[in-house]
């Protein structure tokens, strides 16, 4: 039923084919990059308060309560629990005695508890990101200005333990790329999952567009039969620029908002928030874009129209992950659709590692290798063969050998029982709960 009144709904504006085709977004003017090479983006290994293993879940349809819940009821991280890593998945710090922009103050003995985070060789200071030459020449990274650290006492991905070391004087950088932006009323800035970053959109959250072009063609149609409408985005008589925004007069002569030059626009297509069907129409017309996230030039995303964004190779192969399921409710099993930390992600992937039979229907995601990690894409290598495989918020990704063509997702939901080698058990088992009866499934992996 969720399919055909996704279905109907979309069928009210009879959108070009172009509309729904993969996503290979051009961004806005100038658009910040959120992450170079060899800088990650990672989660706090450490579950918020009240999600801890034990912490109460909410009760099934029946009353009774899934013997795996209260250990995977672990916060979903959101946007902004992120933070600056490096390739390790460690954190990046600052330190509050830094006052003088690129001037380290870590140095000596201070510097052998707080390396200096140090940057790959041939990689290219951008946007907020700089370099810093230090004594010998190595070049260490710093962001606005500051410059950049680790802790020797970090050891996984996620471990951020320097936090507020110091009283206070080393902080982990969060992951807040968009916050200098000066933005005019009626605007907010937003993941935008199909467009790989965040956009702006509007105060009902609905993408905003630019068209890349000389001119915007004549926008609305003034006849019942058009379906598809680009609005100016409507500029108050009161309303004065505000930063990179200034007012411009649209072709109906109303007061229309403008960013760094290029009038702003809604799409008729654009149903509920973080849609944005109204991506490369006519090959001119694109969500601005304000801060790009990293894709390996071997990935993309793609849309469906029940699933919504999708990872694919560049060919448009699906690709998938690893997680858990329960067998609890009504004898049938549940997946978890929404992927969980990354911490347990990696759990999942210590514990239940794909090899021998496995990779007989699935086939590892491969990184080249001159890839290197960024953003929230890292590189995991296999024990099994050594290869470099690409990771995606901690899940190693894989695509499946029933999908032949390019928008196949014959694997999503597909279960397997895991055989489990007894010297990784103790505690990545302990965190998925394999031991309560649950067995692995597989799903399309969401950007």
């Amino acid at each position: 039923m969720k399919r055909l009144i996704l279905l109907s709904l979309a069928s009210l504006f009879v959108l070009p084919s172009e509309t729904f085709a993969a996503a290979k977004a051009d961004f806005g003017p100038d658009a910040a990059v959120a992450t170079l090479e060899g800088i990650t983006l990672q989660a706090s290994t450490r579950p918020r308060r009240g999600s801890a293993p034990g912490a109460k879940s909410k009760l099934t349809r029946d009353g009774t309560l899934p013997a795996l819940l209260p250990r995977l009821d672990m916060a979903i991280p959101k946007e902004t629990d992120f933070f600056y890593a490096d390739a390790r998945g460690v954190a990046l710090y600052t330190y509050d005695k830094d006052v003088e922009p690129g001037k380290p103050t870590c140095v000596d003995d201070c510097a052998k508890a707080w390396p200096a985070a140090i940057a790959p060789r041939g990689v290219k200071a951008s946007g907020a990101w700089s370099l810093i030459t230090r004594d010998g020449g190595a070049k260490q990274w710093a962001f606005k200005g500051k410059p950049l650290y680790t802790f020797v006492k970090d050891a996984k991905p996620g471990d951020a333990t320097g936090n507020g070391a110091q009283n206070g004087l080393w902080h982990s950088v969060a992951f807040r790329p968009t916050t200098d932006i000066k933005l005019p009323a009626g605007f907010a800035v937003d993941v935008v999952r199909r467009l790989n970053g965040q956009a702006l959109v509007d105060a009902g959250k609905r993408t905003v567009y630019f068209f890349d072009g000389k001119a915007p063609p004549e926008t609305n149609c003034k006849v019942s039969s058009c379906v598809v409408r680009w609005t100016p985005v409507a500029a108050a008589e009161i309303a004065r620029p505000v930063g990179d925004f200034t007012i411009v007069t649209a072709a109906d002569s109303t007061r229309q908002w403008a960013y760094k030059g290029k009038p702003l626009f809604t799409f008729s297509g654009d149903l509920v928030k973080g849609d944005a069907h109204g991506e490369g129409v006519d090959g001119k017309w694109h969500g601005m874009v304000l801060s790009r996230y990293f894709m390996p030039a071997d990935a993309k995303i793609d849309y469906d129209l029940v699933r919504g964004a999708m990872l694919t190779t560049s060919r448009g192969l699906t690709l998938y992950r690893q997680g858990v399921s329960d067998h609890s409710l009504d004898n049938r099993s549940i997946p978890y659709a929404r992927p969980g930390t990354p911490s347990i992600a990696r759990a999942v992937g210590v514990a239940a590692e794909c090899s021998a039979q496995c990779l007989k229907s699935w086939h590892p995601f491969t990184a080249p290798a001159s890839a290197k990690p960024s953003g929230y894409w890292d590189i995991v290598t296999r024990e099994d063969n050594g290869a470099r495989q690409w990771a995606y918020k901690g899940h190693p990704l894989y695509t499946y050998a029933g999908d032949k063509k390019a928008g196949d997702i014959a694997g999503n939901d597909v279960f397997q029982l895991p055989a489990f080698d007894e010297t990784k058990q103790s505690d990545a088992l302990w965190v998925v709960g394999m031991e309560q009866g649950a067995a692995l499934y597989w799903a399309f992996m969401a950007p």
